[in-house]
């Protein structure tokens, strides 16, 4: 289950909207606001509860007046109750490991799963990047991480391969 708190910047009190939503639930949402004489444009999204650790970082930015962002939010949330508790893993791995723009790229990553390996003590790292990272050592004496070596330090999710691909490479 994904849950957004809707509030107003400053206020501790806010207002539960369980995704997916329709729009008479985001409607009744909203309303909450109205009743305040809080304006729409000063809404928005300040917390989430999802099995995803991390989405709060990324979904923070959607407008929940704009109703091409409440269906894109809805996609999200039935992409995330189709996962298990692994796949939830690996996609919070995978949005910090991504460079996120805004909830196409949140979806696109949520869909792209496969992409993804969790090894080690919870470590992620995108499946081309071990891929480049073998063809690369072919060519070098030791090898380095694929994550270490192809993503930024800020992005980094691992630090060694597994033995089997290790051993692939040699």
């Amino acid at each position: 289950m994904t849950q957004l708190k809707l509030s107003i910047k400053g206020a501790e009190e806010g207002v539960a909207l369980r995704l997916p939503a329709t729009p008479a639930e985001v409607s009744e949402a909203v309303a909450w606001f109205d009743r305040l004489g809080m304006p729409q444009s000063s809404i928005h999204i300040t917390g989430t509860n999802s099995p995803v650790r991390n989405l709060n970082s990324y979904v923070t930015a959607a407008d929940i007046s704009d109703a091409q962002d409440v269906a894109k939010l809805n996609e999200l949330a039935k992409s995330i109750e189709q996962m298990d508790a692994h796949q939830h893993s690996v996609f919070a791995g995978a949005l910090d490991a991504e460079s996120i723009d805004g909830l196409d790229d949140v979806i696109r990553v949520s869909k792209s799963q496969d992409q993804y390996i969790l090894y080690g003590s919870g470590r992620l790292c995108k499946i081309s990047w071990i891929c480049n990272a073998v063809s690369f050592s072919t060519n070098r004496s030791s090898m380095e991480s694929p994550c270490s070596a192809s993503r930024p330090a800020e992005s980094n999710r691992g630090s060694s391969l597994p033995s089997a691909l290790h051993r692939l490479s040699q």
